[in-house]
């Protein structure tokens, strides 16, 4: 028996989810659209919330990493809104590196090899986030090419890295 299908042929189950991440990535954008100057989130007394133009919304899903900007300022106090919308567990580090994503030094298993002479961590979400769970993560990261990766067992492999230019 064969999957449901819509109109164009894709599986209505695929139609769903893309719909499904659509809608959480334009609910977290218009959350920081609109949420003003004099309102804190998960912040202590006396700190600001984040501008606007430096929140960064990630969804990681399997096997796929999305952001709402992959061109960010440097030297400034960016917030990364992580979302895990996939089924099995993510993570997302952010390594300073000179070539691209496809690039990076593997280990055996096919993992980033964290600790290669050459790549600065500048973002780790310290251990991995599970399905459905979200994590807002700062960082002030200096000018320069970075890359975004899950370095899960196979998650690298099974492209989930997306490049960065901070300047």
């Amino acid at each position: 028996m064969s999957k449901p299908s819509s109109p164009t042929g894709t599986s209505l189950s695929s139609t769903f989810w893309f719909s499904g991440s659509a809608l959480f990535v334009v609910g977290v954008l218009l959350l920081f659209g609109f949420w003003g100057d004099n309102h804190t989130s998960g912040t202590s007394a006396g700190a600001a919330a984040p501008e606007p133009k430096n929140a960064v919304v990630v969804v990681e899903t399997d096997f796929h990493i999305a952001m709402s900007q992959t061109v960010l300022p440097a030297n400034a106090r960016i917030s990364f809104v992580v979302h895990n919308d996939g089924h099995v567990p993510h993570e997302l580090i952010i390594v300073k590196a000179p070539s691209s994503g496809s690039n990076l030094p593997l280990k055996r298993d096919a993992d980033v090899n964290e600790e290669t002479p050459g790549l600065t961590s500048e973002l780790d979400t310290g251990s991995s986030l599970a399905a459905g769970e979200t994590r807002t993560l700062t960082a002030d990261i200096p000018a320069g090419h970075y890359i975004a990766v899950c370095n899960l067992p196979g998650h690298y492999k099974l492209g989930m890295r997306v490049d960065l230019l901070v300047n």
